[in-house]
């Protein structure tokens, strides 16, 4: 059975998306050679919109976790050096 969805995050800035992007683009392009799933990354203003498509809903449900932990890590090390700028 194949499973897909579509998931969009959005960032309080543009410079904010581009660093995500930046910082995810060696995974994605590691997972294009990925058999069991396959995700395209896009932006539109400043959200990051991830389609995910896999043979089934197991292997959609690892892909889906490993891109939302990978942003999360991201972006709270992006908030994290930023707070110590302000000090």
């Amino acid at each position: 059975m194949k499973a897909s969805t579509i998931i969009s995050l959005h960032f309080p800035s543009k410079k904010r998306l581009e660093m995500v992007l930046k910082a995810l683009k060696p995974e994605i392009e590691r997972h294009q050679f990925m058999r069991r799933s396959k995700v395209n990354v896009s932006s539109k203003q400043n959200s990051l919109i991830l389609n995910f498509e896999a043979e089934d809903a197991s292997a959609l449900r690892a892909s889906i976790n490993s891109y939302l932990r990978w942003i999360m890590l991201i972006n709270d090390s992006f908030q994290t050096i930023e707070e110590l700028n302000k000090k």
